[in-house]
């Protein structure tokens, strides 16, 4: 391990292992006064990686694993609340190594059995004042770890993109400038350090990284197309996010460079990965104790990998429970609408899609046999929904023969705890550490899609309602950047209270403000055009033969996106009588 490395990762274990006991000392379990929990009875799949463990009995105080064994050896103490795990298989509570936060997505998360998250981007502020609400148990949600600012906004980006909610990022245009927003951050007390696409060169990223390791900071890195992995590996990069940065490094003859930048599509390009080049960036990888995030669910395969037709439905399906329609259109749109599947391919570009799925797959399958270590993360909530994604990509890593299902659980427990310098706390069953875990009705080592049977999930020893609440609130909204959008908010002032069907279609005027040419409007939920007349005014035509007659029906007005983040994209309804 370099030197560099050793060191930071030396000074963050010393800082845990000072403070823990003052952090043990103030935790809000202990300060509730908890009763005592046994969960006894279950397989014990602990994170280490080590073989599944039979009929064991689990002691929790104070949100701590107290004792942790085989039933016949640890006793159960008097007056305690035992769950019984017969049955059943105990896991440590997931981590999901690549979020973006809005606030809105706790019950999402921990109804997954996903108990922790690192936030690679957002609102520094904002972030930490949930991280804190969430510890303090003011705030349903995961634990959170958090990047701050995201460093390096990619050439000619505005420092507000709202469709990838990150109205924070920072431009980065030297190592000056790096080793500024650097230090703003470490002063903030942000947990690691996130460089984005549009850091300039791996000079300036190396400035960037040895700032954050004399610190005892670990960074992670989305890059673009300034540098590449093996760059970012020797400039001091720890964790590369969606492994960005391998295709780059993977595509070295200039031929092949050439007809790369003719490709629109990144899953195209990766179809022109030169396998020989793989041995010596994973050897160097592995050497510079660089780590890989996959994501192989979204940026540039989402909608291309042989399970997304199955993952789109199990979406829509949970999207579909009414307790969930704090979930606005907005943020599910998102999720739905940039499903790549949903471009047409000619065969020769589907071929080299599936050609390029396939090199990367097996790129991160020689990545792990070689010794390299992987994290699981979603990238929710950018291009999907919080939560199931984190399974999603468990099952695409499994599917792929990148991961057993034993290393999957362990590269979203254990690993994802090493590298954020938490191992005496989270990511293993054992005593001492923290009562984060998930109790499964199925055995996920013989499917690995069973981390979604879940009859349980506790976070720092106590049980979690596994239900969602149509009416959650996060009593600290996220704050977004004003007029980042292009497209405001719609709102209804006035409509007919009745309408009159005497003719097969009627032209009907809707009134209100923030109306724009490409609005639409939906009436029971079925959408149509518009005829636009100004920002206050738009009229709509209503077929006659699709309404109840008599009856009541309802419409709103619809923005397409990007709108101002924090807005909504639908209208105020409006209910209007039909009649002959």
């Amino acid at each position: 391990m370099p030197f560099r490395k050793f060191l930071s990762i030396f000074m963050l274990n010393a800082i845990v292992t000072v403070f823990l006991p003052l952090m043990a000392g103030a935790s809000p379990s202990q300060e509730r006064g908890e009763e005592v929990l046994v969960i006894e009875g279950g397989t014990l799949i602990d994170g280490t990686g080590n073989a599944p463990q039979r009929d064991m009995r689990m002691v929790i105080r104070n949100g701590r694993i107290q004792e942790i064994g085989p039933r016949s050896e640890v006793v159960r103490p008097a007056q305690s609340r035992v769950i019984d795990a017969q049955g059943k298989f105990i896991l440590p509570g997931l981590i999901d190594s690549h979020v973006h936060y809005f606030g809105y997505e706790g019950e999402l998360y921990l109804n997954h059995g996903v108990t922790t998250v690192m936030s690679l981007g957002g609102i520094p502020e904002w972030d930490q004042a949930q991280a804190e609400a969430i510890a303090r148990g003011d705030v349903v949600g995961p634990r959170m770890f958090t990047a701050g600012n995201p460093l390096g906004a990619p050439p000619g980006a505005p420092i507000g993109m709202p469709t990838l909610g990150m109205p924070h990022w920072l431009h980065v245009r030297s190592a000056e400038e790096g080793i500024q927003v650097v230090q703003m951050l470490l002063d903030k007390g942000v947990d690691y350090i996130k460089i984005y696409r549009g850091v300039p060169t791996a000079e300036v990223a190396r400035a960037m990284a040895d700032l954050a390791h004399q610190a005892g900071k670990r960074v992670v890195a989305h890059l673009g197309p300034n540098f590449d992995a093996r760059e970012a590996a020797l400039a001091g990069v720890d964790l590369l996010a969606h492994a960005s940065g391998v295709l780059d490094a993977t595509v070295k003859d200039p031929e092949l460079k050439k007809r790369a930048k003719s490709m629109s599509l990144e899953a195209e390009r990766a179809s022109l990965m030169q396998r020989e080049l793989f041995p010596e960036l994973i050897e160097l990888l592995i050497q510079e104790d660089v780590y890989l995030e996959t994501s192989l669910n979204t940026n540039a395969f989402k909608g291309f990998h042989p399970l997304s037709d199955k993952f789109l439905w199990e979406d829509a399906v949970l999207l579909s429970d009414t307790n969930l329609l704090y979930v606005t259109d907005y943020q599910r749109r998102r999720w739905f609408d940039l499903q790549n599947h949903a471009v047409p391919l000619d065969p020769k570009t589907k071929e080299r899609v599936e050609k390029g799925y396939e090199n990367f797959v097996l790129f991160l399958r020689q990545f792990v046999e070689a010794g390299g270590k992987l994290l699981v993360g979603s990238d929710a909530e950018g291009k999907v929904p919080p939560g199931i994604s984190l399974h999603h990509e468990l099952e695409l890593l499994v599917h792929g023969g990148i991961l057993s299902p034993m290393q999957a659980i362990v590269s979203t427990t254990r690993l994802p705890a090493e590298f954020l310098g938490r191992s005496n706390d989270l990511g293993s069953l054992e005593k001492g550490k923290i009562a984060d875990l998930v109790i499964l009705n199925s055995d996920p080592l013989q499917d690995i899609g069973n981390t979604r049977d879940i009859f349980a999930v506790l976070k720092e020893g106590q049980e979690v309602e596994l239900a969602y609440h149509r009416y959650f609130t996060n009593p600290i909204p996220r704050p977004w950047l004003s007029g980042s959008g292009r497209h405001p908010s719609p709102r209804i002032q006035s409509f007919p209270p009745a309408v009159s069907c005497n003719r097969p279609a009627v032209v009907v005027t809707i009134k209100g403000t923030g109306f724009m040419p490409s609005s639409f409007v939906r009436v029971n939920g079925a959408g149509q055009d518009i005829e636009f007349v100004g920002r206050t005014e738009i009229k709509t035509t209503l077929e006659c033969k699709e309404l109840n007659i008599p009856g009541t029906s309802s419409l709103v007005v619809v923005n397409p996106e990007p709108i101002n983040e924090g807005d909504s994209d639908v209208s105020n309804a409006v209910k209007f009588l039909v009649t002959k």
